[in-house]
Protein backbone atom coordinates (compact mmCIF):
# COMPACT_ATOMS: atom_id res chain seq x y z
CA UNK A 1 0.00 0.00 0.00
CA UNK A 2 2.97 2.33 0.79
CA UNK A 3 4.18 2.04 -2.74
CA UNK A 4 1.29 3.40 -5.42
CA UNK A 5 3.42 2.16 -8.37
CA UNK A 6 2.26 -1.58 -7.24
CA UNK A 7 -1.12 -0.13 -6.16
CA UNK A 8 -1.37 0.77 -10.19
CA UNK A 9 -0.29 -2.38 -11.10
CA UNK A 10 -3.14 -4.08 -8.69
CA UNK A 11 -6.19 -2.18 -10.28
CA UNK A 12 -4.56 -2.66 -13.82
CA UNK A 13 -4.60 -6.13 -13.52
CA UNK A 14 -7.55 -6.64 -12.07
CA UNK A 15 -8.85 -4.18 -15.11
CA UNK A 16 -6.87 -6.72 -17.88
CA UNK A 17 -8.01 -9.75 -16.31
CA UNK A 18 -12.32 -9.22 -15.82
CA UNK A 19 -12.33 -5.78 -18.05
CA UNK A 20 -13.63 -3.66 -15.07
CA UNK A 21 -13.46 -2.86 -11.08
CA UNK A 22 -16.25 -2.69 -9.29
CA UNK A 23 -15.19 -3.19 -5.76
CA UNK A 24 -12.37 -2.09 -4.00
CA UNK A 25 -11.35 -2.86 -0.15
CA UNK A 26 -8.90 -1.19 1.42
CA UNK A 27 -7.91 -3.26 4.32
CA UNK A 28 -4.34 -3.10 4.68
CA UNK A 29 -2.71 -1.53 8.02
CA UNK A 30 0.00 -1.34 10.30
CA UNK A 31 0.68 -0.63 13.68
CA UNK A 32 2.50 -1.94 17.09
CA UNK A 33 1.97 -1.10 20.24
CA UNK A 34 3.62 2.16 21.65
CA UNK A 35 3.86 4.82 23.86
CA UNK A 36 3.04 8.38 23.24
CA UNK A 37 7.60 9.14 23.74
CA UNK A 38 8.01 5.85 21.94
CA UNK A 39 6.83 7.53 18.38
CA UNK A 40 9.70 8.18 16.31
CA UNK A 41 9.41 10.21 13.14
CA UNK A 42 10.11 6.83 11.14
CA UNK A 43 7.36 5.06 12.91
CA UNK A 44 4.63 7.76 12.10
CA UNK A 45 5.78 8.23 8.59
CA UNK A 46 5.40 3.94 8.11
CA UNK A 47 2.02 3.96 9.29
CA UNK A 48 0.72 6.76 7.31
CA UNK A 49 2.50 5.61 4.35
CA UNK A 50 0.82 2.34 4.63
CA UNK A 51 -2.61 3.12 6.70
CA UNK A 52 -3.61 6.85 5.17
CA UNK A 53 -1.79 7.46 2.02
CA UNK A 54 -1.84 4.09 1.05
CA UNK A 55 -5.75 4.23 0.90
CA UNK A 56 -6.10 7.50 -0.53
CA UNK A 57 -3.71 6.11 -3.59
CA UNK A 58 -5.32 2.96 -3.85
CA UNK A 59 -9.29 4.73 -3.58
CA UNK A 60 -8.21 7.33 -6.48
CA UNK A 61 -6.74 4.95 -8.85
CA UNK A 62 -9.69 2.51 -7.77
CA UNK A 63 -12.37 5.45 -8.42
CA UNK A 64 -10.76 5.88 -11.65
CA UNK A 65 -10.93 2.67 -12.94
CA UNK A 66 -14.47 2.55 -11.45
CA UNK A 67 -15.55 5.81 -13.37
CA UNK A 68 -15.00 4.68 -17.01
CA UNK A 69 -17.45 1.48 -16.58
CA UNK A 70 -20.30 3.36 -14.52
CA UNK A 71 -19.56 3.11 -11.06
CA UNK A 72 -18.85 0.61 -7.94
CA UNK A 73 -18.02 0.63 -4.85
CA UNK A 74 -15.02 1.22 -1.98
CA UNK A 75 -14.89 0.15 1.66
CA UNK A 76 -12.51 1.12 3.73
CA UNK A 77 -11.67 -0.38 6.79
CA UNK A 78 -10.70 1.91 9.39
CA UNK A 79 -11.07 1.65 13.36
CA UNK A 80 -12.95 2.22 16.30
CA UNK A 81 -8.97 3.73 17.25
CA UNK A 82 -9.52 6.48 14.09
CA UNK A 83 -12.99 7.88 16.21
CA UNK A 84 -10.84 8.00 19.64
CA UNK A 85 -10.86 4.54 21.43
CA UNK A 86 -7.92 5.47 23.64
CA UNK A 87 -7.37 1.97 24.05
CA UNK A 88 -5.65 2.00 20.80
CA UNK A 89 -2.27 0.42 20.26
CA UNK A 90 -0.37 3.99 19.63
CA UNK A 91 -1.86 7.49 18.43
CA UNK A 92 -0.14 7.20 15.04
CA UNK A 93 -1.88 4.31 14.16
CA UNK A 94 -5.50 6.04 16.06
CA UNK A 95 -4.45 9.37 13.69
CA UNK A 96 -3.91 7.01 10.64
CA UNK A 97 -7.48 5.36 10.91
CA UNK A 98 -9.12 9.45 11.41
CA UNK A 99 -7.78 10.07 8.08
CA UNK A 100 -9.45 7.05 6.31
CA UNK A 101 -12.76 8.21 8.15
CA UNK A 102 -12.36 12.04 7.29
CA UNK A 103 -11.16 10.41 3.44
CA UNK A 104 -13.79 8.31 3.58
CA UNK A 105 -16.60 11.46 3.88
CA UNK A 106 -14.74 13.84 1.20
CA UNK A 107 -14.67 10.98 -1.46
CA UNK A 108 -17.84 10.03 -0.95
CA UNK A 109 -19.35 13.16 -1.89
CA UNK A 110 -16.53 13.82 -4.35
CA UNK A 111 -17.37 10.50 -6.14
CA UNK A 112 -21.22 9.82 -5.59
CA UNK A 113 -22.32 11.42 -8.40
CA UNK A 114 -19.90 9.24 -10.67
CA UNK A 115 -21.47 6.05 -9.23
CA UNK A 116 -19.03 5.30 -6.83
CA UNK A 117 -20.17 4.86 -3.21
CA UNK A 118 -17.41 4.86 -0.72
CA UNK A 119 -17.95 4.03 2.83
CA UNK A 120 -16.20 3.18 5.66
CA UNK A 121 -16.21 0.22 8.39
CA UNK A 122 -15.00 0.87 11.93
CA UNK A 123 -14.50 -2.14 14.10
CA UNK A 124 -13.66 -2.73 17.44
CA UNK A 125 -10.31 -4.73 18.47
CA UNK A 126 -10.41 -8.12 15.88
CA UNK A 127 -9.13 -11.28 15.34
CA UNK A 128 -5.71 -10.72 13.65
CA UNK A 129 -2.21 -11.58 13.88
CA UNK A 130 -1.51 -7.84 14.08
CA UNK A 131 -3.98 -7.87 17.32
CA UNK A 132 -2.11 -10.71 18.05
CA UNK A 133 1.46 -8.48 18.28
CA UNK A 134 0.07 -5.79 20.52
CA UNK A 135 -1.44 -8.39 23.05
CA UNK A 136 2.34 -9.98 23.21
CA UNK A 137 4.08 -6.94 23.30
CA UNK A 138 1.41 -5.61 26.23
CA UNK A 139 1.99 -8.88 28.17
CA UNK A 140 5.26 -8.71 27.96
CA UNK A 141 5.72 -4.98 29.01
CA UNK A 142 3.08 -5.32 32.02
CA UNK A 143 3.64 -8.59 33.15
CA UNK A 144 0.38 -10.56 31.95
CA UNK A 145 -0.22 -12.86 29.86
CA UNK A 146 -1.29 -13.00 26.36
CA UNK A 147 -4.33 -14.43 27.77
CA UNK A 148 -4.88 -11.60 30.21
CA UNK A 149 -4.64 -9.27 27.82
CA UNK A 150 -6.86 -10.56 25.63
CA UNK A 151 -10.18 -11.01 28.92
CA UNK A 152 -8.90 -7.43 29.50
CA UNK A 153 -9.83 -6.18 25.64
CA UNK A 154 -12.98 -8.69 25.52
CA UNK A 155 -14.30 -7.09 28.53
CA UNK A 156 -14.88 -3.82 26.94
CA UNK A 157 -16.46 -4.92 23.90
CA UNK A 158 -20.43 -4.35 24.07
CA UNK A 159 -20.33 -8.55 23.06
CA UNK A 160 -17.84 -9.18 25.62
CA UNK A 161 -16.03 -10.60 23.11
CA UNK A 162 -12.77 -10.23 20.14
CA UNK A 163 -14.37 -9.56 16.71
CA UNK A 164 -13.86 -12.08 14.53
CA UNK A 165 -13.01 -11.10 10.79
CA UNK A 166 -16.34 -12.57 9.56
CA UNK A 167 -17.85 -10.30 11.49
CA UNK A 168 -16.63 -7.23 10.18
CA UNK A 169 -16.22 -8.87 5.95
CA UNK A 170 -20.01 -9.67 6.81
CA UNK A 171 -21.06 -6.42 7.09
Amino acid sequence: MADVKSVAVMVDRVVAETGRLDVLVNNAAVTQALGFFEITPESWQRFFDINARGVFFATQLGAMAMSETGGGSVVNISSISGKGWTGTSNIAYASTKGAVIAMTRVAASQLGGLGIRVNAVCPGVTDTDLLRDVLETRAAEGGATVADRRDELSSLASLRRITQPGDVAAT
